[in-house]
Formats: structure tokens, C-alpha cells, sequence
């Protein structure tokens, strides 16, 4: 299990990287961000994502060198992440056109623009899937209840949004408990690479 953390935690550098190169958010973006970048500076929130990223995969590969094996594995669910991604992104397009429904929250949408959209979802993976996760399957030595207390964590880090049902299956149920389930059932770099990606198509998208 390690060794899958480990490669996952690599394959968040190409998303944290791009944060570099992307243009600067606006005022009107970042009013719409999510509530999680609230926590930090704004014009420090994207460089500390990316430090953040940097050290997470330090971290992990120190203390755990991914064999061959595990590369490839991380490597082919990764793609798959994005691929899946892609799809439904894509679909939700052909099926909603250029808008979401009312009801997806404004840091769900395109509103944050892709800066913002990636740096949220970068610092949520990096955060509860590369660090919460493997605590609480440490600490719980279960993984349902390891799941259960990331989706919780999730949600309660983003009580900014206000609450409403929307806001529970977009917070506590979908990329709280559901992507770490995904984590654990099919792999870490499969949930990592698929919720960066999608942080990318939403706003490229849709407006």
C-alpha cells in the first residue's frame, strides 16, 4: 500500500507544476474559490500547493521507493484517472452544454477559472488522500472508518460553502468518502491524476 501512496504522491508534480505557468486569478475568480484556499494568503496559496506537492513526494519516496511493478501500476491508472475524467467531463458537456446546473457550487464550477480550479484540487488530494488517508487507515486500521473520517475531514474543511445537499454530495459523500474509497479499491494515482484533471476540464469547458 505504501509504494501505491508513493507513486501517487510523484504523480501529483506535473499538476502542481503547471500551477506556475498558468495566469494569476482575478478578483471576480477569486471570489468564487473554494473555502479551503481561504485558509491561506492569497497571493501565496498556488506557491504553497506547489511546495506542499514537492514535499509530500519527498516525503513519500524517501520513506518508500515504488518498485518497477508499482510504477507501472501507477502509471496505468493514472492515465485511466485522467481518461475517465476526460469522459465524463466531456459527456456532462455534450449532455448540459457550456453550463452546469445551478445547484453545482460556484468552487465546483468554472467561476474560480483553472488556476484556482487546480490549486483546490491539487492541495485536496495532496491534503486527504496523501496524508489523511493513509493516517487514518494507520490509526483506524479499517478501511471503511478510514474513509468515513476522510469524507468528515472533507467536508468540515470546506464549511465555508454554507450547508445544503449539494454541498454534503459535493463535499463529505463524493470527494470525501467516495474518492477515497476509489483510492483504496483501484489505486491512489487513479483518484489523484482523475480529481486533477477534472479541476483542469471543468473551466475549460464550461463557463
Amino acid at each position: 500500500m505504501n509504494e501505491r501512496f508513493a507513486a501517487a504522491a510523484a504523480l501529483t508534480l506535473p499538476f502542481v507544476a503547471a500551477l506556475a505557468l498558468l495566469p494569476s486569478p482575478t478578483t471576480a475568480e477569486w471570489a468564487h474559490a473554494d473555502p479551503l484556499l481561504a485558509l491561506w494568503p492569497r497571493a501565496l496559496t498556488p506557491w504553497l500547493v506547489c511546495v506542499a506537492g514537492a514535499a509530500t513526494a519527498a516525503a513519500w519516496l524517501l520513506a518508500t521507493r515504488p518498485s518497477r511493478a508499482a510504477w507501472r501500476r501507477a502509471l496505468v491508472h493514472g492515465a485511466l484517472g485522467v481518461v475517465v475524467a476526460a469522459a465524463i467531463a466531456l459527456g456532462a458537456r455534450a449532455v448540459l452544454g457550456p453550463h452546469l446546473p445551478a445547484f453545482i457550487p460556484p468552487e465546483e464550477s468554472a467561476r474560480p477559472g483553472l488556476l484556482l480550479n487546480l490549486t483546490a484540487g491539487s492541495a485536496e488530494e495532496i491534503a486527504f488522500r496523501l496524508w489523511l488517508l493513509p493516517l487514518a487507515l494507520l490509526a483506524l486500521r479499517n478501511r471503511a472508518l478510514a474513509c468515513v473520517a476522510v469524507g468528515l475531514a472533507f467536508a468540515a474543511s470546506h464549511l465555508g460553502g454554507g450547508w445544503s445537499a449539494p454541498w454534503f454530495v459535493t463535499r463529505a459523500l463524493v470527494p470525501g468518502f467516495a474518492f477515497s474509497v476509489a483510492a483504496l479499491a483501484v489505486g491512489p494515482s487513479f483518484v489523484v491524476c482523475a480529481h486533477c484533471a477534472a479541476h483542469l476540464l471543468i473551466p475549460t469547458l464550461f463557463s
